[in-house]
């Protein structure tokens, strides 16, 4: 078995097709768990009893359980109690909590990080400690956590490949549907991984371009 460009030629709608879509899971799902996982880390930070408890609990379980088996509980297993989702729902809500509970964890670590003294001085001002974190804290962490941020996004495009599990069409599972026409598992696979390796080299371009945004923004706001 070789390399054939012959079956990527006649097969790459197939492959552009799933392509799209695993950026499509890609962005969505950056951009939910982001999102959803800052609220559960600022959630976190002011420590409200019986709150912080069920998000640690959050935290622990999604990070622990394997995505896939997220998937399949929330796909097959919610239905049994009447809770029914349609595939596009589900990839995104599995993705959201799996990989939100990472991302909570990444930006607490950039809040804890800063020196408790902002506090102390914004409350000086009269400023809330909604108001101190929304308009103070926050901004300097995300600047900080950016580069852990942009490296977790690999983590994302890579789970995306669970998807075919319910009968997403993403990269993995063109792959496998042109292996099952073509039986050139060489051709197929190692074309869903340069795509893979692609889609991730974008995301890092995109996050430095981020990263040095926001630090330029940052070096202006102080100087």
């Amino acid at each position: 078995m070789h390399f054939d460009f012959h079956v990527l030629v006649e097969y790459y709608p197939v492959l552009l097709q799933g392509t799209l879509v695993t950026l499509e899971y890609t962005v969505l799902g950056l951009v939910t768990s982001l999102c959803f996982g800052t609220l559960v880390a600022v959630l976190r930070t002011f420590r409200i009893p019986i709150l912080d408890g069920i998000l640690v609990a959050y935290i622990n379980v999604c990070r622990e359980v394997p995505l896939l088996v997220q998937i399949y509980f929330i796909y097959f297993g919610l239905p049994e109690i009447g809770i029914a989702l349609s595939a596009p729902e589900v990839a995104i809500i599995s993705i959201t909590l799996n990989e939100g509970a990472f991302v909570a964890e990444i930006v607490r670590g950039g809040i804890q990080s800063l020196p408790r003294g902002q506090w102390e001085a914004s409350k000086s001002v009269a400023m809330s400690r909604l108001q101190t974190m929304y308009y103070v804290i926050l901004p300097q962490a995300m600047r900080r956590v950016v580069p852990s941020l942009v490296g977790h996004t690999s983590y994302i495009v890579k789970d995306t490949s669970v998807l075919t599990v319910i009968a997403i069409e993403e990269v993995t599972s063109a792959s496998g549907y042109i292996n099952d026409m073509t039986l050139n598992s060489l051709t197929a696979f190692s074309s869903a991984a340069a795509i893979y390796v692609a889609i991730f080299w974008l995301c890092q371009y995109a996050g430095s371009k981020v990263e040095r945004a926001l630090s330029a923004e940052g070096n202006s706001r102080w100087n």
